[in-house]
């Protein structure tokens, strides 16, 4: 492998710089070894010239000797030997360079692959103001040498392996931004954090393991404090606003709050003279009463996995600028203000989840509708689906399994364009999946109906129409991709002070692997910048972590639907998980069912199909759970693939069905006739059973600089253990190292 372009340009220029002059070494070996330097032609490939070491596995610059080569001039502060970021050791000496080496004053080489430990020499780089080591894998300790930078304004050491106590930066005075955020970091924080530094505007400690409680008054002498996360630190927040004369001793205008996990009880008083706050993120507390009224400056409203109680106040909708609300895993109960929905013309997150809401779902949503989640799961909810739903064109994921919903299926979200997941199950949905669609669903990949009331047979039209799980629709053409850029671990610290304009913001982006951006949808309050990306390269966002995609699902389990199982279910190629499971479906197992080449999970049992297993059915190599428990089947047992790995459980209730793995050998005269129906020990089995459960929603919550969705958790059990195994495997495949530390 050739050395890489930019390191022999770099290589070059440096050679430039410098005339040879045999005056300038003294060793009587020393000979010009950038004579041997040739930019074209043969000898062109700077790992083999004189003094350069490259790596014998990724042709980087590791090494350059370059002692006792005539070299005579100087140095400039913006050498170009500053860009070989892969070197580990550099010998410059015996040469006669007239000016000293003036070091740079910015050191930045985050997002990188760079381990092992921080190097104490870092601390001879007297000048350096701005020292970035995020997003690496470093371990070891932070070297107390750091204590030398006394112009350091800057210091980022975020998402590394790091260990140990911080040594005391109390002698920085000048720092501005210092995140130590996801190490494993440990000791007190009252000793390291710089202590006159009335300049500090970025503080991000969480994610590591602090000891506490820490008083939270400690951070009150920080005047032009902005942006602070605290998060998984115990924290003894004042019991009042109240404050004495000591013009140190009054709270910083916070624009973000991060202070999830620190195991508060109390909504803090001074968050309601806040009056730049965009970013409040209380999440995961045990904060009690009822839901405190947010500051009229929130973006983004965080009050999930608390002890919320009561019901959700129309004084929230005094935040005008809301984008993001999250208030699920409380207590809260009563309607949902109509004045919320009518937030949806510029909200893009609601997350109601998981309390004990009631009544009919607000009809209130107009063409101005932004939002891209709604969950409004596990709640009391009761009425119809809304129709006016349809007007929320950017909607991504809805969530309202576990309610009361008493409707027929919504027909009228088919036309929504960028719906991916759609969870209605556990509720009292009724009629038939016969239902034709205007524009069938066009992204749609997870289609949750399971623990319904759907009653009658489902037409060949419907499956038909779920155009967005066909094979074809997942390659081409091409989809634009819409994430929020708070999933892409970008460092948007610098935002709070510096600010962003959007030529940097495509900069960074590309820095984490983005090389594709259509636009950037830019939205700010104050200083602070926040969006969504939109790019059609849909490998970019996979390399760095991010997933583009649910996975595609059909559950219709636990209804009362009957007749055959259509073909058409065979012609949504992209299908991995089927769960047909506690129906009355009769006839034989659709044959199509094999050109779902990627199926992986395919739950049948609790019906009563007859017939054959299709022998093909062993040619589905990614298939890890089959079950057709409980039906009448009969004849042999498939072999071969992945059907020699399915136990007894995936064909029992079916005496007539012989081969492995069943005792019932093919050929026995005295193989019984398939049952009737389920016995009383059947029932009871069922009753136990499992099914898939799931549950698309948004989390609405990831400490730090990290706000986003999670979606397509899995809820199982012991009898879906594959589900947890093999999607988590999936899942950390696909994870950078961003999500990793």
């Amino acid at each position: 492998m050739l050395c890489h372009d930019n390191e022999k340009s770099a290589l070059i220029q440096f050679k430039q710089g410098f005339s040879i002059d045999a005056a300038a070494s003294t060793n009587p070996t020393a000979y010009p070894k950038t004579l041997s330097w040739k930019s074209t032609g043969n000898g062109s490939d700077c790992c083999i010239w004189d003094g350069v070491e490259c790596d014998q596995h990724s042709s980087r610059v590791v090494g350059l000797d370059l002692s006792s080569s005539f070299l005579d001039g100087s140095i400039p502060h913006n050498s170009s030997l500053f860009e070989l970021v892969h070197l580990q050791s550099l010998n410059l000496s015996d040469n006669n360079f007239r000016y000293s080496l003036q070091l740079p004053s910015r050191f930045d080489l985050g997002h990188n692959n760079l381990d092992g430990g921080i190097p104490y020499s870092i601390g001879k780089l007297s000048r350096l103001t701005h020292l970035g080591l995020s997003d690496n894998f470093l371990i070891g300790k932070v070297p107390v040498s750091l204590t030398n930078l006394t112009q350091l304004s800057y210091l980022n050491l975020a998402k590394n392996s790091l260990v140990g106590e911080v040594p005391s930066l109390t002698n920085l005075t000048t720092m501005i931004v210092l995140d130590l955020q996801k190490n494993l970091l440990h000791g007190s924080i009252r000793g390291f954090i710089p202590g006159q530094s009335k300049n500090l505007g970025i503080l991000s400690l969480s994610l590591n393991n602090f000891v506490g409680p820490v008083d939270f008054e400690a951070f009150l002498g920080y005047r032009n404090l902005q942006w602070l996360d605290l998060s998984n630190i115990d924290l003894i927040m004042p019991t009042s606003t109240s404050h004495n004369n000591d013009s140190n001793n009054y709270y910083p205008q916070f624009v973000s709050l991060i202070l999830e996990g620190c195991n508060l009880v109390r909504f803090p008083d001074f968050l309601h003279n806040q009056t730049r706050l965009a970013f409040l993120m209380l999440g995961n507390n045990r904060i009690q009463g009822l839901v405190p009224a947010p500051p009229p400056s929130l973006v983004i409203y965080d009050m999930g996995v608390n002890e919320l109680r009561g019901e959700i106040p129309t004084t929230i909708c005094n935040a005008t600028s809301l984008q993001i609300l999250r208030l699920s895993f409380n207590r809260l109960s009563g309607r949902i203000p109509l004045c919320l929905i009518d937030l949806s013309n510029h909200m893009t997150y609601l997350d109601l989840g998981y309390n004990l809401l009631r009544g009919i779902i607000p009809e209130t949503f107009t063409s101005s509708c932004k939002l891209k989640v709604i969950e409004l799961g596990n709640n009391q909810l009761q009425g119809g689906v809304p129709r006016s739903l349809a007007n929320c064109t950017s909607l991504v994921i809805l969530v309202m399994s576990y309610n009361n919903i008493n409707d027929t299926f919504p027909i009228w979200l088919s036309t929504l364009p960028s719906l991916l997941g759609l969870d209605l199950l556990g509720n009292k949905l009724h009629g038939p999946l016969s239902v034709q669609f205007r524009l069938g669903f066009p992204k749609l990949r997870e289609l949750l109906l399971s623990q319904n009331q759907f009653t009658g047979e489902i037409s060949n039209e419907f499956f038909n129409d779920l155009y967005g799980m066909h094979k074809s629709s997942q390659t081409s053409p091409p989809v634009e991709i819409t994430v929020p850029l708070f999933l892409l671990g970008v460092d948007m610290s610098t935002t709070v002070i510096f600010g962003f304009i959007q030529s940097q913001i495509d900069k960074d982006l590309k820095n984490v692997g983005l090389s594709k951006i259509l636009d950037i949808d830019i939205f700010s309050t104050s200083t602070v910048i926040y969006g969504f990306i939109k790019t059609r390269n849909e490998k970019d966002l996979k390399n760095i972590g991010i997933s583009t995609s649910l996975p595609v699902v059909i559950d219709l389990s636990n209804n009362n639907l009957v007749g055959k199982i259509p073909d058409s279910i065979g012609n949504l190629g992209g299908l991995i998980a089927v769960d047909l499971f506690g129906n009355s479906f009769t006839g034989s197992i659709p044959s199509s069912f094999l050109n779902l080449s990627d199926l992986e999970y395919l739950d049948l049992s609790r019906n009563l199909l007859s017939g054959e297993i299709p022998q093909q059915l062993s040619e589905l190599t990614f298939l890890n759970v089959f079950n057709v428990s409980y039906n009448r089947l009969t004849g042999h047992i498939p072999k071969g693939s992945q059907f020699n790995t399915f136990g007894k459980d995936s064909f029992m209730g079916n005496p007539g069905l012989c081969g492995f793995p069943l005792d019932n050998k093919c050929g026995n005269p005295e193989v019984q006739t398939a049952p009737a129906g389920i016995t009383d020990k059947e029932e009871e089995y069922s009753s136990s059973s499992s099914v898939i459960d799931w549950v698309v929603r948004s989390m609405g919550y990831l400490s730090g600089l990290v706000v986003g969705i999670i979606i397509g958790h899995i809820i199982t059990n012991e009898n879906h253990e594959w589900f947890v195994e093999t999607f988590g495997q999936r899942q950390r495949k696909k994870r950078s190292r961003h999500q990793r530390k």
